[in-house]
């Protein structure tokens, strides 16, 4: 397959599988079907890598890898700035760099690699530059629980009023605050259930998730 891409900051395009073989600092953490990495030599941006082709009923990664292929460029107000992204057939280099950054940051790559990622060379899989939140969940020192709390509302309102697209699983993890306050989500489910929410209705929601817990 040819790479589907994004151009990268910098105004270079375009952007493929390449460029991110040399961005890809070593391992972050992970989500539940992807891996974030840090960005070499700059400590404001991650890579999140995703296997496209992963069948499991709740893996939503093609569908996410097109969400922001289709709104990256389009800042939307309380979405995650992503700065270059590609969809591209794995390499075997890129899947012996991957591992290999996975096993620096200090983790099996059987764990990572092979249960999270799921990875297997051929495998179509999502890579996206993207900010690193300043504060992660309802942390940002400067706030009321209150604020941060309606904060992300109007967030998850305008991505869901922009794209047509309702935002669920919200809980801290996938959500931050930049140094100025602002709210941003970067990690999310699609759930056409909440497609009509108020802001009033994200912030019951977003309560709700909390008291979960």
């Amino acid at each position: 397959m040819s790479d589907r891409t994004v151009p990268p900051i910098k105004g270079i395009s375009p952007v493929n599988w390449g460029d991110f073989w040399d961005w890809l600092g070593i391992y972050y953490t992970n989500g539940e079907h992807g891996a974030i990495f840090w960005q070499n030599g700059d400590p404001y941006s991650l890579i999140k890598i995703v296997n496209c082709d992963v069948t499991d009923d709740d893996s939503t990664n093609d569908l996410m890898t097109e969400f922001f292929m289709d709104n990256s460029k389009q800042q939307i107000e309380g979405l995650v700035r992503i700065y270059s992204i590609v969809e591209t057939e794995l390499m075997e280099a890129m899947h012996n760099k991957i591992q290999l950054q996975i096993q620096q940051g200090g983790e099996d790559w059987i764990t990572i690699g092979k249960n999270v990622l799921d990875l297997e060379v051929g495998d179509k899989i999502g890579m996206w530059l993207m900010e690193k939140a300043a504060y992660v969940g309802l942390n940002h020192p400067d706030l009321t629980k209150r604020e941060m709390l309606y904060r992300v509302a109007n967030a998850a309102y305008n991505i869901s009023t922009w794209t047509g697209d309702g935002m669920g699983d919200l809980k801290e993890s996938n959500y931050g605050f930049r140094e100025d306050g602002s709210a941003f989500i970067f990690d999310f489910r699609f759930d056409a259930r909440h497609k009509d929410y108020t802001v009033k209705d994200y912030e019951n929601y977003l309560n709700a998730v909390i008291a979960e817990k």
